[in-house]
């Protein structure tokens, strides 16, 4: 007689990526300011460029902040907060564009 035995292992549980406050309208919002004002900057890089940056942007500021902390922070901290936020994606996608 093979007894065949199994482990039932318990799901890998990964924490939440965002705070989960943000509305859809608040984040096509961010998106569309940040495609907007890169396609006025750099009109002559190619539109996926700019999906991907905004697509990044957004991303990383939800991970960071929720809505809350936007409305804690006042307009002058919040234009900080996201051009630092843009820096890094600009780094974090550079070897993309670049390629």
């Amino acid at each position: 007689m093979i007894l065949v035995g199994y482990s039932k292992q318990a799901p890998i549980v990964e924490p939440k990526k965002f705070s989960g406050d943000h509305t859809t309208p608040q984040i096509r919002g961010m998106w569309t300011i940040c495609y907007q004002a890169r396609v006025n900057r750099l009109p002559n890089m190619p539109p996926i460029a700019h999906v991907n940056h905004c697509d990044c942007f957004v991303d990383s500021s939800r991970e960071r902040f929720s809505s809350v902390d936007y409305e804690k922070m006042g307009s002058d901290n919040l234009t900080n907060v996201f051009s630092e936020i843009s820096s890094l994606c600009n780094i974090i996608l550079e070897p993309i564009e670049t390629a």
